[in-house]
């Protein structure tokens, strides 16, 4: 990891923590200047802002920041262009055969309403 992608990652992290905890302290300040809330209701009122803000900012404000800051260094990887090791037919078929032996050995089930995927 290079320092743009932990400078970028630094901030964003304190951003998305910071935001929400504005958040949940604005609802505390205002539950307890109007009405007539219990410190439960204040307190569970507060994290449940907190909890659904971070929900909320951590997916959108580290790739917000990486394009603010321009952060053309940092190379993105994908996990869906790798290659699959053990996937495909092959596992699909395996599973059909297992479940087709079930059958015979299960007195409630019948191989004949699993699918052959080309063996």
């Amino acid at each position: 990891m290079n320092s743009a992608q932990w400078n970028v990652g630094l901030i964003s992290a304190l951003i998305y923590t910071m935001a929400p905890a504005l958040a949940a302290g604005a609802f505390l300040a205002v539950t307890v200047l109007t009405g007539d809330y219990s410190w439960v209701a204040r307190a569970g009122g507060g994290a449940w802002v907190f909890l659904l803000s971070m929900i909320i900012l951590m997916p959108t404000v580290t790739p917000w920041l990486r394009k603010r800051l321009g952060a053309s260094g940092i190379q993105k990887t994908r996990c869906c262009n790798q290659p699959r090791s053990g996937g495909g037919a092959a596992t699909l078929n395996s599973g059909s055969r297992w479940l087709q032996r079930l059958g015979t050995l299960h007195p409630y089930y019948s191989p004949e309403g699993v699918p052959s995927l080309g063996e």
